[in-house]
């Protein structure tokens, strides 16, 4: 009877031991983190900028400012890369459709010749426009914020040129890189639970 339990209890911890084994490898196959970095940005997001957009409608007699911002992330199932510009300057008040008009046009424009496959192009809550898009290994999404007057610039005179206004443009860009590619629509919808 002991030769049995001798050999059935090194057995037994040598399943178990496999089964641990398996598990941890499973754990940790999915659980991987991808890092970002910038190989993995499309050359739409290396390269925009709203600035040649939205040029010819700037009051060059009053001050033109950018703020932007980016950032990234890892993840399990995809890295994230996000662009933000905050464009501040004069313009005349009866342009604002044409300059969110030429931004839109910009977006769009770039967004093809760089490659990009426009997925959808649709105006949202508070007249924001959504562009959806891929390239590559990317998806993409972009949301174009309307011109909001902006009261929070101070002038020594405190006068602008009659009809003008100081405004704000907002553009916000962000992409999901997927180093398997870009998952199915299923796929998707489980990933964004």
């Amino acid at each position: 009877m002991k030769p049995r339990i001798a050999v059935l209890v090194p057995v037994v911890f040598l399943g178990l031991g496999c089964l641990a084994i398996a598990f941890l490898a499973t754990v940790l196959v999915r659980n991987r983190y991808y890092y970002a970095a910038d190989q993995q940005r499309s050359s739409f997001l290396i390269a925009y900028n709203p600035g040649n957009a939205i040029a010819p409608f700037v009051d060059k007699s009053n001050s033109h400012e950018t703020g932007s911002g980016v950032s990234a992330g890892a993840g399990t199932r995809f890295t994230t890369h996000t662009l933000e510009f905050d464009e501040y300057f004069t313009a005349r008040k009866q342009d604002d459709a044409a300059i969110k008009t030429a931004v839109e046009n910009d977006l769009e424009r770039k967004l093809l010749l760089n490659g990009a496959h426009i997925i959808s192009s649709e105006k949202g809550a508070n007249n924001v426009l959504h562009i959806s898009y891929s390239a590559g290994q990317v998806l993409g999404s972009i949301a174009l914020a309307p011109l909001t007057a902006n009261r929070l610039v101070h002038r020594a005179s405190n006068t602008l040129p009659v009809g003008s206004e100081d405004v704000t443009l907002h553009v916000a860009i962000e992409e999901q890189w997927f180093p398997h590619g870009i998952p199915s629509a299923q796929e998707l919808a489980q990933i964004n639970r």
